[in-house]
């Protein structure tokens, strides 16, 4: 830990390495219990190096917990001890995973078995809701990514398992991760961590049950974020101590915090309109430019998803023939057009297409105000 204090992360991690497997595999129980302590501390070293290619550096700590998952059994005696070990290795593994594009399903699998080493065994409710949250993201990813790749059962099991584990998440915060300011601290601050990490949870989720048709459990899951995220505020500007101790993570939380407001708005925008197909609600388009308008100005990607959705509603008002026809398809035109130039590249393919099908329809929108006019 010298290296690491050095801020030499990279060296420390390769001394946690000189003492191999070949070594452990015939040593006494206290030996090999370090090698796969070694593993463990040089997968947290490696998931920590701030690189430019940290994918890396996170495909290597999986590698060094693989090798210490592997090592365990051949090893140890099958008991609480070492189902707790393989627990916290898991764990890591998870995490780790989670982080590394396309590996969703290996994250997913890590915490399931976490589940299953400690089927009957009492875990502190802290750690119980940590890894509970882990298989939730991973899971809703890992749903996410199925829809993508057209698995719509599949897509849903994953979903539906991510729901189980969060649908009661306000319950749970409330119960174990008290704020009030005369709780000993530095539990505040680590429990306002867990607070934070429960609405990203609870806004992804929320998110992804839209894109499944899920409109009831898609408003419930983040209107119960957005509870959290208002308890959150409420103690955290009259809190001084809390901020301090947050210290230099409070402004990274109070982003992560707005962004999870502004994605909130958006979604009820989007929900509005799908309540309303038909768009005959009185005010309807103004009401969702509001919430439309009140999450922009966060990222790119953001606006412009903000822009392709509002762009698309006011098409589908133009073609419906809802207010004046002509001015609708402007400022359609005039969303898609500045969706398009904000150059989001994981949007491009979508934005283009909605711009140039848009324009193709100038037309029939044209003949339409004539008639109506």
């Amino acid at each position: 830990m010298i290296f690491w204090r050095q801020k030499q992360p990279l060296r420390a991690l390769l001394e946690t390495q000189r003492y191999g497997e070949d070594h452990a595999e015939h040593a006494d129980s206290d030996d090999m219990d370090q090698f796969i302590q070694n593993q463990i501390l040089g997968a947290r070293l490696a998931a920590n190096i701030e690189a430019e290619h940290n994918d890396s550096y996170l495909g290597l700590a999986s590698k060094l917990l693989e090798k210490a998952r592997a090592f365990v059994p051949r090893k140890f005696e099958p008991n609480s001890k070492t189902a707790i070990l393989l627990s916290t290795i898991d764990e890591l593994l998870g995490f780790a995973y989670f982080e590394l594009p396309g590996q969703e399903a290996l994250s997913v699998r890590a915490f399931e078995r976490i589940q299953e080493a400690l089927a009957g065994v009492a875990v502190p409710p802290t750690i119980e809701w940590r890894r509970k949250l882990g298989l939730a993201k991973a899971q809703t990813r890992l749903a996410r990514a199925e829809r993508r790749r057209y698995s719509a059962e599949t897509s849903r099991l994953y979903w539906l398992a991510a729901k189980n584990v969060l649908q009661d998440s306000a319950r749970v915060v409330n119960e174990h991760f008290s704020l009030a300011s005369d709780v000993e601290l530095p539990f505040p601050a680590r429990n306002f961590r867990f607070c934070l990490d429960t609405v990203i949870a609870d806004q992804d989720l929320s998110e992804e049950s839209f894109w499944q048709g899920q409109g009831d459990d898609s408003r419930n899951l983040a209107d119960q974020g957005a509870t959290i995220s208002l308890r959150l505020q409420a103690c955290l500007e009259p809190d001084a101590p809390l901020r301090g101790v947050l210290g230099k993570d409070l402004e990274e939380m109070r982003s992560q915090l707005r962004m999870c407001e502004a994605q909130h708005a958006f979604l009820e925008g989007r929900l509005l309109v799908r309540n309303e197909p038909t768009l005959t609600g009185a005010g309807l388009i103004e009401t969702v430019r509001a919430k439309f308008d009140s999450a922009r100005g966060l990222t790119g990607e953001l606006d412009c998803r903000i822009d392709l959705s509002f762009g698309e509603l006011l098409l589908h008002a133009a073609v419906a023939g809802k207010r004046d026809a002509t001015v609708n398809y402007a400022e359609a035109i005039a969303a898609l057009e500045r969706a398009n130039s904000r150059g989001v590249p994981s949007l491009r393919v979508e934005t283009v297409r909605m711009l140039v099908d848009a324009q193709a329809m100038a037309p029939s929108i044209g003949r339409k105000s004539r008639r109506s006019g």
